[in-house]
């Protein structure tokens, strides 16, 4: 996620998604708040902790499957090269997120 920004991820699936296991870092304190076409869910990161969290999804079906919006926020940022002196990263960033989708259960 950038830092005080926003990232908008198109996830596309075959079947329905119940919901997201995801988990998130970042080594500077920030607050995360992500949705996925329903309620917001606010994680707060502590730097070098790692947060793991379930994400519920609501999305729209489509011609060969479902469409979902992940949208993901946080409150603080850092430049990595002026965080660690070793990098020359300039980019503005906040978190890492990793998630996997858990499909909806079938009878």
């Amino acid at each position: 996620v950038s830092g005080m920004g926003r990232a908008d991820i198109i996830v596309r699936a075959n079947q329905q998604i119940d919901h997201l296991a995801m988990s998130a870092e970042s080594p500077i304190r920030t607050v995360l708040r992500v949705k996925m076409g329903g309620r917001p869910i606010s994680v707060p990161l502590e730097p070098g902790q790692m947060a793991k969290f379930n994400l519920p999804a609501r999305g729209v079906r489509e011609l060969y499957g479902y469409a979902y919006l992940l949208s993901a926020t946080s409150s603080e940022g850092f430049v990595p090269a002026l965080h660690e002196p070793s990098s020359s990263d300039q980019r503005h960033l906040s978190a890492l997120l990793r998630f996997s989708a858990v499909p909806v259960a079938t009878p």
